[in-house]
């Protein structure tokens, strides 16, 4: 084998161990933060309570303004998707109601 060949063999080498070196660092990083903890989202109530963290969060500064906005257009969506759905429940009751209703005459 030639010098030159060698030689770049041996920065190769050098270049993976220094690569691999940096790697095992930042796995060495402490863990990262868990997340936060939400409580369950089964009703309007529960989205406007859970909306109030992510205000006070974002207004305390402990959330990033951004990422409060797109918490909120989540948690917006998802109160309308439970209103809708509540709705929709309502609906069928009162239908159902109506038929009986319209039977037992």
């Amino acid at each position: 084998m030639t010098d030159a060949a060698t030689k770049q063999r041996a920065a190769t080498a050098d270049g993976a161990q220094g690569r691999k070196a940096k790697t095992r660092s930042v796995s060495s990083a402490s863990p990262p933060t868990p997340p936060p903890r939400v409580g369950p989202l089964r009703s309007v109530g529960d989205v406007r309570v859970e909306l109030g963290r992510v205000y006070r969060a974002a207004r305390t500064g402990k959330l990033d303004l951004g990422d409060a906005k797109g918490l909120t257009y989540i948690l917006v969506s998802l109160s309308a998707l439970i209103r809708d759905s509540e709705l929709e429940q309502r609906v069928t009751r009162l239908e159902e109601a109506a038929n009986a209703d319209a039977s037992n005459t």
